[in-house]
């Protein structure tokens, strides 16, 4: 058994083989590929991972499959599936999952299905070296510790991406709108970044949760505990995750490792997918044109807002325009033609970039009422029926990054660019957010 001592739940245990999983490749690698990405610049306590995240959903999972007095072959699986589900995430999170989507086709609970499989995305770079680990026993090979655990390989597969799974209740446990996954990483987000807007309870979420033949649903009895954690990831997004200095990092990020995979051909995705964050930022050191980000990112000197518009300064036709050249293609040739019109030689010196809009799949939960009949939760409750129109009101944003001391040049060629696609900014009053 190991024991791990959590900051939100005190202790987990984690019995053998099972505890086994912790030494795998795989899961050692996300104990260097930090939660938020580079958010600890804003948040100097946002330093927590994806491998601690894991840990506490396997927990959760736990938990929850004890409420549920699940069998005790399901409860294995799910605490498997759980240390799992986001082992395909490259480095950075979700800084970098826009290019590894594009570049490879498949989302990351898709990705961590192959690498269980041991399709795809095998950790290249340092094979060698952790085949010599595993033979002396420092290291555990994934496929032998799930051989070892007796569990089957697909349905593990299967539960993490919530798909041809016969259990339902299986899948929604690990990644569905009353996922564990959310509960934990919103509570953890919060409880490092300082946010206290995030913090739900996450065991008074757990007895809400009920299994109808092979469905979950939440009882009505714990409606309000489940609003409580759609407003906590409401607020997180406008607190945390939208934060203007670790969206430019981000971008900074993205648009260097978009340069060296798309443009300079200087490394694959399947390379980036097996990286950690440590290795991104040594990695940019080695290129010269691109050597600054890595030492702007350590040292916190990032790039500035040369344009920032919100959502009440344009009509729902330019922000339909917005969302047509947010499409990694376009972004990227006018992002080229203002550099080339100012004259910037820094291949990453002007980032474009646009909140997306985020799921909130909870509004589709089914709520079971007193009479055993079931209906959405947006049914229900009330504070949730506006949350696309007020996250839009409240958080939107487009915002255009510039090398320092091109602001200006910046701002204007994006104008004048922009007004060649149909998106007027001219006639905005002040084109900067407040």
């Amino acid at each position: 058994m190991v024991v791990i001592f959590d900051p939100l739940y005190t202790r987990i245990e984690i019995n053998s083989p099972v505890s086994d999983l912790l030494r795998t490749p795989e899961v050692t690698r996300i104990a260097d590929v930090k939660q938020l990405g580079p958010g600890y610049i804003s948040f100097p306590g946002a330093t927590h991972t994806r491998k601690e995240h894991c840990i506490g959903v396997a927990f959760l999972a736990k938990t929850l499959a004890d409420e549920l007095k699940l069998e005790d072959n399901e409860k294995l699986e799910l605490q498997v599936a759980a240390i799992l589900h986001d082992v395909a995430h490259g480095p950075f999170s979700h800084t970098t999952e826009e290019l590894l989507e594009y570049t490879l086709k498949n989302k990351h609970d898709k990705r961590a299905k192959d690498m269980i499989l041991g399709t795809k995305y095998s950790l290249q770079e340092d094979n060698e070296w952790i085949a010599e680990k595993i033979k002396t026993e420092e290291l555990c090979e994934l496929s032998d510790v799930l051989d070892e655990i007796g569990v089957e390989k697909d349905r593990i597969a299967s539960i993490i991406a919530n798909e041809n799974i016969k259990e339902e209740y299986l899948g929604q446990i690990i990644n569905s709108p009353v996922d564990v996954d959310r509960m934990d990483f919103v509570l953890r987000d919060a409880h490092y970044t300082g946010i206290t807007h995030g913090v739900h309870e996450p065991y008074m979420l757990l007895k809400s949760i009920k299994k109808l033949d092979d469905y979950l649903v939440y009882d009505i009895g714990g409606l309000s505990w489940l609003e409580q954690l759609l407003i906590a990831r409401l607020h997180m997004y406008g607190d945390v995750y939208y934060d203007k200095q670790k969206r430019i990092a981000e971008g900074m990020i993205q648009r260097a490792l978009e340069y060296l995979i798309l443009d300079k051909k200087a490394l694959s995705p399947q390379q980036l997918q097996a990286m950690t964050d440590t290795d991104v930022l040594t990695l940019f050191k080695l290129h010269n044109e691109i050597a600054d980000v890595a030492k702007r990112i350590r040292y916190q000197s990032l790039f500035k807002i040369a344009l920032g518009i919100k959502y009440n300064m344009i009509d729902n036709i330019t922000f339909r325009r917005l969302e047509e050249i947010n499409k990694i293609e376009k972004r990227r040739e006018i992002e080229r033609k203002i550099k080339e019109e100012i004259g910037m030689e820094h291949p990453i010196g002007v980032i474009f970039d646009m909140m997306g809009p985020p799921e909130f799949k909870e509004l589709e939960i089914d709520v079971l009422s007193s009479d055993e009949n079931t209906q959405r939760f947006s049914f229900y409750s009330y504070v949730t029926q506006q949350l696309d129109v007020d996250i839009k009101k409240r958080h939107w944003f487009f915002r255009v990054y510039a090398l320092p001391r091109f602001e200006k040049k910046v701002k204007s060629a994006t104008i004048s660019i922009l007004k060649e696609n149909r998106i007027d900014f001219t006639k905005i009053s002040g084109t900067r957010e407040g």
